[in-house]
């Protein structure tokens, strides 16, 4: 089953007998195996809850014969599995575990096919698999985290936030987070916040001139860029990142030209997925001749500025200016 639906199991406890969780995503993995343990109440964790940490399979197998002193059942948590621990020993053991336990064992990463654990698992019904979360998915935790922590996050905004950061869901949470303590409670995060609060404080500032440059906002994008190069030390950086959003249109634009929907073109790029749509939405309006010429303009600025230490902001803006948005 997938994770979604083994959440909404541990939400109504109707779980019972032994489950596998693994898969490439850590983050829910782990929200998961601690609402596990939330399935024994407090006072009674110290008798009824075990929590296991690179098991092997006595220490699986012994902590699965305790009796439940206060709770319906007592509960057994693996977090990780030592070597020689997915034997067929223990998946005999799991076929008759005593109906007082509820077994959960997660392992990081996701399980080979030959393992005889996930073999046996797949056919119990207790495999739980958790794989990354698309950009939507990770766009709508965004958004209902946010609420859940007091704050105002619009879908677009955390789009954009997706697009930015990735879907990779630990990083996403830290820089989330980020963005919440800076609005604080009752705050709305906005896109200048995002900007100032995650890691990818430059390449989201152009990120956003360019959709201004494209999204005919012409003058609001030069006065972004003008702003951004004004800071001498941070001229390679940026123009590197105006040259990646330009090449992304340019790839996208050659591939559109070859018969592909806007969709179609994203989704045969390299790269996460946000930019490249709007990459390949935004490119539409112009021909992959004149990105070429800008592209070479840029990739021009650049190599002057490396090469002789000349400021590149000129040179830069005034191909961005003359180009026919």
């Amino acid at each position: 089953m997938k994770y979604r639906d083994f959440l909404k199991l541990l939400d109504i406890n109707t779980v019972h007998g032994a489950y596998l969780l693994h898969g490439e995503d850590e983050f829910f993995k782990e929200i998961c195996l601690r609402s596990c343990e939330e399935l024994i109440s407090s006072d009674a964790r110290v008798f009824d809850l075990r929590v296991l940490h690179d098991a092997d399979r006595d220490a699986i197998m012994e902590a699965c014969e305790m009796l439940p002193l206060i709770s319906p059942c007592s509960v057994v948590v693996v977090k990780g599995l030592a070597s020689g621990a997915d034997s067929k020993d223990l998946v005999e053991y799991l076929e008759a575990l005593p109906q007082t336990t509820a077994l959960f064992i997660g392992v990081k990463g996701e399980l080979d096919s030959k393992s005889k654990l996930l073999g046996f698992f797949a056919k119990s019904g207790g495999e739980v698999l958790f794989d990354r979360p698309d950009a939507a998915e990770a766009a709508s935790w965004c958004v209902f985290t946010a609420g859940r922590l007091g704050t105002v996050l619009d879908r677009s905004v955390a789009n954009t936030l997706v697009g930015l950061v990735g879907n990779d869901m630990v990083r996403l949470s830290n820089e989330l987070q980020k963005a919440v303590d800076r609005v604080g409670s009752g705050g709305v995060i906005t896109p200048d916040i995002i900007s100032s609060s995650t890691v990818v404080n430059i390449e989201f500032k152009v990120f956003d001139a360019v959709n201004c440059l494209t999204g005919a906002k012409t003058v609001d994008g030069l006065r972004a860029l003008h702003a951004l190069l004004s800071e001498k030390d941070d001229q390679p950086i940026i123009v590197g990142a105006l040259l990646s959003s330009f090449r992304r249109m340019l790839e996208g634009k050659r591939l559109m030209d070859s018969g592909l929907s806007a969709k179609a073109a994203a989704a045969k790029m390299q790269g996460k997925s946000y930019p490249n749509e709007k990459a390949c939405t935004a490119a539409k309006k112009y021909s992959a001749k004149s990105l070429s010429e800008l592209i070479s303009l840029l990739s021009l600025a650049l190599y002057e500025q490396r090469s002789g230490g000349a400021d590149a902001a000129e040179a830069i803006e005034s191909a961005i200016a003359a180009f026919d948005w």
